[in-house]
């Protein structure tokens, strides 16, 4: 049980790049799609730009930073969602499989 237990627990970080992956794609694919990056889409949305036109330059450049950093998001998403440590090393893992044929 123990090694299950254990087990389980590793296969959520080897299987946090992939899920970040997958957010970060639907995440792109719906904003492209849907033309609403989600500062520009919320401000154009609450007529801000009616009263400040040039705001429009800052949401977007902070839209850029969203998809910038987007993958950190993400995996900042699922840690908390897991109650994982947040600020845990956030490089790619990877799985070594060592065998000795004697």
């Amino acid at each position: 049980k123990d090694l299950r237990r254990k087990g389980a627990h590793w296969a959520q970080h080897v299987l946090e790049s992939p899920r970040a992956w997958i957010m970060c794609a639907i995440y792109i694919l719906g904003t492209v799609t849907a033309r609403f990056a989600l500062v520009t889409g919320t401000a154009t949305f609450t007529g801000i730009f009616d009263t400040y036109p040039d705001l429009v330059y800052a949401t977007c450049f902070l839209d850029a930073l969203i998809y910038l950093f987007l993958p950190q998001i993400c995996i900042l998403i699922i840690r908390l969602v897991q109650r994982r440590p947040l600020l845990h090393r956030m490089a790619g893992r990877s799985v070594v499989i060592g065998d000795c044929p004697w």
